[in-house]
């Protein structure tokens, strides 16, 4: 049985309530857990910070691929990419973390606005204005402690991750403005409008296309018919 100082219980209790605050973040969305394959968060600690400095994290392993974060720091903004190693696809969702390297409860998250499908080795996806510059080393608002997320010139990027097998949770606007663009291609003349009798959406996911001759769809309905 191991032995641990109150003071590291209370700090792995911190963390472990900030990890929890950022899952929140990123959930607030409609999200169906069945479709979560994977999910992590990874830290990285930058030093030396500089402006008009881009700084590369180590390489981390999530869901069988090989990740980095870019941090760039510029005179007005810090912008932050996830980039893939891979050139297999990988339906992701993800929240950057900007907090001071001391204090779990002083830090700043914002989730990327979709899932990302990545495709290909060097692909990135981010956020390009995610603070302004100045207010890492102003007293943050939402810091208990009353202090700037930089510290000693260096601070701690997070990001907190989730895999998913396809892209079955993208959110419903978007569903609902990609059907719209597909129906908009569907060129009714005025005189037909009044025959539509019905109409509906229908999708479904084709895998291993180098093992199969032919696929089928699962049944659907549309107008009282089966197709």
């Amino acid at each position: 049985m191991g032995l641990f100082s109150n003071n590291n219980k209370e700090q792995t209790q911190k963390r472990e309530e900030y990890i929890n605050e950022l899952k929140r973040k990123l959930n607030r969305e409609n999200v169906n857990k069945n479709d979560i394959f994977q999910e992590n968060y990874f830290e990285w600690e930058v030093k030396d910070l500089k402006s008009n400095n881009i700084s590369t994290s180590h390489a981390f392993t999530f869901s069988k691929n090989q990740w980095e974060i870019i941090f760039n720091l510029n005179q007005d903004f810090v912008s932050i990419y996830l980039k893939s190693q891979s050139n297999e696809s990988f339906y992701v969702r993800f929240l950057f973390s900007l907090r001071n390297h001391k204090n779990y409860s002083c830090f700043d998250a914002k989730e990327y606005s979709t899932l990302q499908n990545f495709t290909k080795q060097g692909e990135m996806y981010g956020i390009k204005e995610f603070i302004k510059t100045s207010s890492l080393y102003q007293k943050y608002r939402y810091c208990d402690s009353n202090k700037p997320l930089v510290e000693n010139n260096k601070l701690i990027l997070g990001i907190y991750i989730q895999s998913y097998q396809n892209d079955t949770t993208v959110n419903t606007e978007e569903k609902e403005d990609y059907i719209n663009k597909l129906k908009d291609l569907i060129e009714v003349e005025n005189e037909m409008a009044d025959n539509v009798i019905d109409e509906g959406y229908n999708e479904f996911l084709i895998e291993n296309f180098d093992n199969i001759w032919s696929s089928c769809s699962s049944q659907f309905k549309i107008g009282d018919y089966y197709w």
